[in-house]
């Protein structure tokens, strides 16, 4: 830029020697006064060359002139005393300050730049730096520069920029560090500071780049303040790993108190097994920039400072920092019961999808909207031509019993879990029977959402029940059944009984049965015994009755049940049975004493008329006759013996036969 005007005259027709100087330059006359001046001076000055000529160079050369120009007003360098047109005049140069492309770029930076030299004074001090110290670089140019440090520093602070020199360890130099600086006005901002040393032919210099970072500052204090407030729990770590925040919710989540965690190694948040390679792993993430985890989110096991496992979902940030390290934050949020309903969801779904039985879902109005294998295996149905529709259109058919379906649209109805068996038909219309067992699903404010159904094919164990109803219905229409509670109160009989006892109510057990047999019963389950009823009508009727128990799983009798048919007329004709037989039994007894008392006279006979014969034959010829009498006395006697042997035995056999049939007869009465 050039502040000489083109159509401008000079005052001197040949002042034009002026330019070719390459200094700024002017010529002045005896009485002081500029009479020229070349282009560098004037912009030097900023003011064209009329503006110049007629001023003294001290009015020219002041700091409100000069503002272009960091530091003191420049000295004269040189004064040379000219004649031209015979009249003496000086030209005047001056030493202005050396500028490089890196200065000028340095002053129009926006971050603030401070040089210092091996003295440590200031030797650069940019028009940012102004504005961030709020102080005007002539204050500062040539001072030290613990001059801009904060008070409690400045008494150690050209021992450590020295230590630096001498030691060469270079704690700060080469890094980015946040600092606070105190303003003119004695208010403290944080920067962000970044020191480089350079090696010059003095002596160690050093040039310290500052960024105002309270703007930043504040808001990463408005960040962390919304970060202590987060319901996820958030941790962030350093360059080392080390915990640097550590948010109330994290505190929840792991159960450490700040105090224990903050500074310590991020890998004590980690589970024991990854704990050894952790860091390698996140130096890796650094260094290869590979990111498998970040910027991702998943679930991940944690273990509790208690040592309980739990279970979170895991969002990593990488952060790179204006030092050039890597910060990470984790945000995590504790889902193990979330995790846990989905294992019991899987676990539910495995069962519904392998299990035999049907498992329906319907939504509140009871259509479909999930049937499993075990439906389509049930009833032919595929999922895609039931899902939309209500079961009961389609499933029941006309053998179904229409009071159930009353019950189930009625339990529906009330939203209240129930089991019913009804009889339904598949796609093939082939009947089958099913047990229901249905539940309501509410939301949290209690309203229905859905209903699930578990059903079971139970057609043949429905069948065999059926067929059991029937045979204990023929069978209760001529046999006595009834039930009693555990301490032997009646609970219920039925028709025939009932029919039988009339008015009168059913016995307690202890009427019927003696107490040695309930005890009996306790101990074997099972009793027979021949108990004794009254009807209204004050008839008895005598009934051969088994008695079971009913037992819990703990083994305590729950209820005594008793199966039992009427044997009155058998047990009167076994009595008069026996009574026929105990007559006949004692007349064969007596017929025998009768036999016996025969038997022993043909004996006496036959010893009679054996002396008889004796005597005859001592009297010869005069006891021949008599001797023939005696014979045939004895011939009868022996003849009577005989007879009454044969009696006898018959009476003997006929009383066995007796016997035997008595003992037949008890033995069909149950009687041993």
């Amino acid at each position: 830029m050039r502040f000489w005007p083109p159509h401008s005259k000079k005052t001197v027709s040949d002042v034009s020697f002026v330019e070719e100087v390459s200094k700024a330059a002017v010529l002045i006359n005896e009485q002081g006064t500029v009479i020229a001046a070349n282009a560098v001076f004037c912009d030097l000055i900023g003011k064209w060359d009329h503006d110049i000529v007629g001023n003294t160079l001290e009015t020219i050369l002041t700091p409100e002139n000069l503002k272009s120009i960091d530091g003191p007003i420049p000295p004269v360098q040189t004064r040379h005393l000219l004649n031209l047109d015979d009249k003496p005049v000086h030209l005047v140069t001056l030493e202005l300050p050396r500028t490089t492309l890196t200065d000028e770029v340095l002053e129009q930076a926006l971050d603030a730049v401070v040089s210092i030299d091996t003295q440590n004074n200031v030797t650069f001090f940019n028009r940012a730096a102004e504005d961030l110290w709020q102080i005007p670089r002539e204050k500062i140019l040539g001072q030290n520069v613990k001059a801009l440090v904060p008070a409690f520093m400045r008494h150690q602070h050209d021992d450590m920029v020295n230590r630096n020199r001498t030691t060469g360890n270079n704690r700060i130099v080469g890094t980015m560090r946040e600092v606070t600086i105190e303003r003119a006005d004695g208010t403290e901002i944080s920067v962000g500071l970044t020191l480089s040393k350079v090696t010059t032919r003095d002596g160690l210099c050093y040039t310290a780049f500052l960024k105002d970072i309270s703007a930043l500052k504040a808001a990463e204090t408005r960040l962390r303040e919304t970060l202590e407030q987060a319901l996820d729990a958030v941790v962030e770590i350093d360059a080392n790993n080390d915990v640097v925040f550590f948010n109330p919710a994290a505190e929840r989540l792991w159960g450490y108190k700040k105090d224990e965690v903050i500074g310590q190694n991020v890998d004590m948040l980690v589970p024991v097994r990854h704990r050894a390679n952790h860091d390698e792993l996140v130096n890796r993430n650094r260094t290869t920039g590979v990111n498998k985890i970040v910027g991702t989110s998943r679930e991940v096991e944690f273990e509790r400072k208690n040592g309980d496992k739990r279970w979170a979902t895991l969002s990593l940030s990488k952060v790179p920092r204006d030092d050039g390290t890597i910060t990470y934050t984790a945000f995590l949020r504790d889902i193990t019961d979330e995790v846990a309903r989905r294992e019991r969801f899987r676990l539910l779904s495995l069962v519904a999808d392998e299990t035999d039985n049907s498992v329906l879902i319907t939504d509140a109005t009871g259509r479909l909207v999930y049937v499993n294998s075990g439906f389509t295996r049930l009833t032919g149905y595929q999922s895609k031509d039931v899902i939309g529709r209500k079961p009961g259109e389609f499933l029941q058919g006309p053998e179904t019993d229409p009071e159930t379906v009353k019950r189930i649209r009625k339990a529906l109805s009330a939203g209240v879990p129930f089991y019913e068996e009804i009889l339904n038909y598949d796609r093939k219309n082939a009947p089958y029977w099913t047990s229901l067992a249905i539940n309501p699903v509410r939301d949290a404010s209690g309203h229905i959402e859905k209903f699930i159904s578990i059903q079971a094919n139970i057609t043949d164990t429905k069948s065999a029940s059926l067929e059991f109803a029937r045979k204990l219905e023929a069978i209760s229409q001529s046999a006595a059944i009834a039930e009693w509670n555990a301490d032997g109160t009646a609970l219920s009989a039925n028709e025939y009984l009932k029919k039988f006892l009339g008015d009168q109510k059913l016995p307690a057990l202890r009427e019927l049965i003696a107490e040695e047999h309930i005890d009996a019963l306790h101990e074997t389950g099972e009793q027979r015994h021949e108990i004794l009823l009254k009807s209204d009508d004050n008839s008895q009727a005598i009934f051969d009755a088994y008695f079971l128990t009913l037992k819990n799983l703990s083994g305590q009798v729950q209820k005594y049940l008793m199966y039992g048919s009427d044997i009155t007329s058998r047990a009167l004709a076994v009595r008069d049975t026996n009574e026929a037989v105990e007559d006949v039994t004692k007349s064969s007894r007596e017929i025998s004493e009768v036999v016996e008392t025969i038997d022993t006279i043909a004996r006496q006979t036959n010893l009679l008329a054996l002396n008889a014969s004796v005597e005859a034959a001592r009297a010869g010829d005069a006891g021949r006759g008599f001797a023939v009498v005696a014979s045939e006395v004895r011939v009868l006697a022996e003849r009577a013996r005989d007879a009454a042997e044969r009696v006898n035995e018959k009476i003997n056999s006929t009383r066995d036969r007796v016997a035997r049939l008595a003992e037949t007869i008890n033995r069909l009465s149950g009687e041993k």
